[in-house]
Order: C-alpha cells, then structure tokens, then sequence
C-alpha cells in the first residue's frame, strides 16, 4: 500500500508539474492578464491560452495588432490536441501605427481580420515550443472576413521594390522555416482590398472558399512547379467581384470564379466591362472624343495554367484560353472634338504591350462570339452599325512578354462570322510583335454572294446613300498599315446596282433623296456592276492617312468604306472623311 501511495503521488506530482510548466512558464503572458471569468474551473487553461496567443500576436508584431478571441476549446489530448476558436478578431492599434508612421517605420498594407470560427487540429506542444516548424493535421475557418488597406508611404518604396525581387519561398521563409498542414478548409469568405490613394483599385471577393490539400513549405518543395501555393491540390471559389477601372468609366466583374489546381485550370463566370455611364452621359465625362467599350462573356475558362509562375512572376501564363460566347461593343461618337496632338499605340496589340500584367497565352478560342462597331455621324444626325455574329475565331500568340516572343513572331486572329447578321464572311488579323512600337499590322475581309441592301443601316448614316437595290457576287480587301496610315486594295464584285444619294435636311434634321442628283449619279456615275469576266474590273488600291482620334476599328472602317465606294464610282468628294 505504501509503495502504491508513493506511485500515486509521483504521478500526481508529475501531471501538477506539468500543469503548473504550461500555465505558468509555456502561457505565460507578460501584457496580458488571463480572464478569469471566462474559466470553467481552477485548473482551465483557456484563458491563459488566450493571453498567451494574444502576447505572440504583439510580440509578432511589434504592438502594431491585437488578438481578440470569444472562446476557445480545447481537446484533452494535449500532445495531438484540436483547438477550435471563434469570434477571433485581429485589428491594428491605431495608436502604434501613427507612432510608427512617425519614426517612418509603418507598413504600406494594414489588415483587419475576422472570423466566426478557427479549428486547429494536430497541434502539439512542440509548435508552440518552436513557431518556425509547424506541423498541422487540418486547418478549417469559417465566415472569415479580411480587409487590406493600402496607404502607399514614400519612405517604404526601396524597400518594397526589394520585396518584389523575392519569390514567394523567401518571402514566406523569412518568417518560417518549415510549414506542413494535411488540409485547410475556408468558407464563406469575405476578401477587401482598399487603396486610400487610388480608390478605383478597390476590390472585393464575397462568398470565398479554399480547399488546399497536402500544404508543404519546405526546401523539398521550393521550386516544385506542379504544386499551386506548395499544396499538392487545391480547390478555389469565390462569388461576386466588381471594381472600378482606373479611369472610373467601368466597372469590371466577375460573377464566381472556380479554381482547379490539379486540372491547372481556372474558370470565370459573367466577365464583363461594363460602362458606368449611358452613350449621351459617357460623352459628357469626357472632353474628347471617345469609343466606349461593353464587353460580356458568360464563360471564359483558362486552361494548363502555370501557377508557380502566377505566384512568383505574377504572370497570368497558360496554354489556352476559352470565351464561350457574349460581345464586345465599340461605339464612338464626332460630337467631341478629337484629342489635341497625335495619339498613336491603341491597337489592340500594342495595348496588350501596355498592360503592366505579363500575359502568355499561346492560343485563345471565341464560341460564338458577338462584335458590332457604331458611329455616330453628326452631319447625318444618325449612328451606323457594323455587325459580326456568331463570331467563331482563333488568336494565336497573346503574349507581351518580351521573354516568351521570338524573331518574326506575329499574334494572329483566324475568324468566320456572320456580317450584318447573315452574311458569312472570314476576317484575318495579323500583328507585327517586334515592331509593335510601330503598329505594323496586316488584315483581310472576305465574302461571297451577299443582298447589297443589307448594308443599308451603315451606308445612310455614315455615306449619306441607300442601295435601292443590287447583287454583290463577292467581296474581298487586303489592308496594310502601321500607326501613322493604312492601304487597301479591294475586289468588289457586283450587279444590278442602284443607289439612292442623301441629304441632310437643314429644319428637321431627316435625310431625303437627292432625286435629280441620284438620277444623274446611277445613269452616269455610278457603275451599276463591276466583274473581271473581261479583265477590266474595278480593282482600286487606297490609302488613308490616320487622324489623331482615330481607334483600330475606325481607322479600319475608314479604309474600307473608301474601297468600297470607289469600286461602285462614288465620286471621292461625296465620300465621308
């Protein structure tokens, strides 16, 4: 009985030497004093562990943030043991930010962070013994909410650019040396990124959810590109995104977007550019003239997307890309005057060049695509429309990474669709990616059998003419240019032609027929066919020099439409500048 008693109370001695180690030495908390009233008993841990995290979190830190935790449960296995937390806060002592802001030691991002609950399981005392290796069994948040908010402080700017020379290892290593977590679980997020400088790059995620499995943070997993943010696998959602383009015009949005990290694929659901103002108030926000863009897609998917180069370059680089369908609209009206000096290098390539987001993407599919081009023409009072639907196209080469394009490399558009909704017509884009500075680019239009009178919504408008009636047998333009001008030479084949010439009417602003002048243009001007069955067919090479206002699209449609007329025997005076 002795020896038992003796047994018994070194056992005793032991599990009370180790309670008093924890609670008085591994949780001991110089700042923070453990609330008592939230403790079920006098021998419970639980407010002493709170004070004992909240400590880290300041001596972490530097002061800058404070813990606050509701409660927090612990499992009974204290070498293995779970620990769930909720109502965990983690906010920034404002009094430590403007002291540090004063001795030039604040940091540019400021995070606020929420949640409901935070479940550890695996933890053991050997992590919070040594906080650089950490090993994890499962890591689940629930209803987490997180704010950045970025003030962009001068005296951090070389050390920021520094930073960004580090990949994503060195960066995260600096503070850890070894991090292994079998699964993080994370639902129903809430992510805000807030700039105070530039309140148009404000962004914010609803309704996030992460699924990594297999997270190693280690050497072994350094430069192991088959992994997306170290984890072996990874599963990521998220709901509505919207923000503001940099000149407030827009609002770009994501409705959700889905992540698969094993497939390396990415889908986005209703993507879209869309603008802020109606066509009359777009024109008053700005001085000069202006397209005003509307794009919409309900799917675009990226596939065999390369996320070690995501993370560490921050470059959007994958195989191919997929645009299931929607528009783009371009409409651009003369009522503003046009942009003092020359304004050259908006192609659509040399904005690609622009972007400061490095983009490789070899191949890039549109499904059944929608384009239209308007203009409004003041002289006429009236917009004209050019319609490509049903767009089914393929881009090769989008890319504006100087690294990734080699000598005599071109980005190509191959594309069938149906012009002015029911014309078959292919249309080819080619552009110059080493001498983009210069715009060189190259572009083809092609048609067969057509009803002239189908043009008829762009030729009132923008030509001041109807096609009373007349048969195109086919059409074809090659178009050469660079940023300064472009040529053509057009092979228009047709029929049976007879055109209506218009007039503005000085009172009500409607167009009539100019009867007499019509008469005398159809009988003695106009040609009403044009075949090569003789060699003598009308095949006229044009040029057309670029005004400074000038977009891709209208420079194009310049070129074009002087083509065309000259092919029929519009007298040039007559033909819209």
């Amino acid at each position: 009985m002795k020896k038992t008693g003796l047994i018994f109370l070194g056992i005793l001695l032991v599990i009370m030497g180790s309670y008093l180690f924890i609670r008085y030495w591994l949780l001991r908390a110089k700042d923070f004093k453990p609330d008592s009233s939230k403790a079920r008993s006098v021998l419970d841990l639980r407010p002493a562990l709170i004070a004992k995290l909240q400590q880290m979190m300041k001596d972490g830190t530097r002061g800058l943030y404070r813990l606050s935790i509701q409660d927090i449960n612990i499992d009974p296995a204290i070498s293995n043991t779970l620990v769930k937390l909720t109502g965990v806060k983690i906010s920034v002592d404002s009094n430590v930010l403007s002291q540090r802001d004063r001795l030039k030691d604040a940091p540019n991002d400021v995070y606020e962070i929420a949640f409901r609950e935070l479940a550890l399981s695996g933890l053991g005392i050997g992590d919070l013994l040594n906080r650089r290796h950490i090993d994890l069994d499962n890591i689940t948040v629930h209803y987490p909410e997180m704010s950045i908010t970025r003030t962009e402080r001068p005296y951090n700017k070389q050390a920021e650019e520094a930073t960004d020379t580090l990949s994503l290892y060195e960066r995260l290593t600096k503070h850890v040396s070894h991090v292994g977590i079998q699964s993080i679980l994370i639902d129903h997020g809430v992510f805000v990124s807030r700039n105070l400088k530039h309140i148009n790059r404000n962004t914010r995620f609803e309704n996030l959810s992460i699924n990594l499995q297999d997270l190693l943070l280690d050497s072994t997993t350094r430069r192991d590109r088959s992994r997306f943010f170290f984890s072996a696998n990874a599963y990521i959602s998220c709901g509505r995104l919207q923000r503001r383009t940099s000149d407030s015009l827009y609002f770009f949005g994501v409705d959700s977007l889905f992540l698969d990290a094993r497939a390396h694929r990415l889908t986005a659901w209703q993507v879209s550019l869309k603008p802020r103002y109606s066509k009359a108030a777009f024109q008053q926000k700005n001085h000069y003239r202006t397209d005003r863009f509307d794009i919409h897609t309900p799917k675009l998917v990226l596939r065999q997307m390369h996320w070690w180069r995501l993370f560490n370059q921050g470059s959007i680089d994958c195989d191919q890309m997929d645009i299931e369908g929607g528009h783009f609209y371009d409409y651009v009206s003369d009522i503003r005057p046009a942009k003092p000096g020359i304004h050259m290098r908006n192609f659509p390539y040399q904005v690609l060049r622009s972007l400061p987001l490095p983009i490789n993407i070899k191949k890039v599919n549109l499904h059944h695509f929608d384009l239209a081009y308007t203009e409004y023409y003041s002289p006429s009072g009236e917009a004209g429309t050019i319609f490509f639907d049903n767009i089914n196209a393929q881009i090769t080469n989008m890319i504006n990474k100087p690294a990734y394009i080699s000598k005599n490399m071109w980005c190509n558009v191959n594309a069938s669709a149906l012009l002015m909704h029911k014309i078959p017509v292919r249309v080819k884009f080619g552009f110059d990616m080493n001498r983009y500075q210069n715009g060189i680019y190259s572009a083809s239009i092609r048609f067969g059998k057509a009803d002239a009178t189908a043009f008829n919504t762009v030729t009132r408008p923008l030509g001041f003419f109807l096609v009373k009636r007349g048969e195109i047998d086919s059409f074809s333009i090659q178009i050469r240019g660079d940023n300064a001008r472009t040529g053509a030479e057009t092979r228009l084949f047709y029929h049976d032609l007879h055109l209506t010439l218009l007039e503005k009417h000085k009172l009500d602003g409607k167009s009539e027929k100019k009867t007499l002048l019509g008469f005398i243009a159809n009988t003695f001007v106009i040609k009403n066919s044009n075949s090569n069955e003789k060699g003598d067919a009308r095949l006229p090479i044009v040029s057309v020099d670029r005004a400074r206002s000038n977009s891709f699209f209208n420079f194009n449609w310049r070129v074009v439409r002087l083509g065309t007329m000259k092919s029929v025997g519009v007298p040039e005076k007559l033909i819209p500048k």
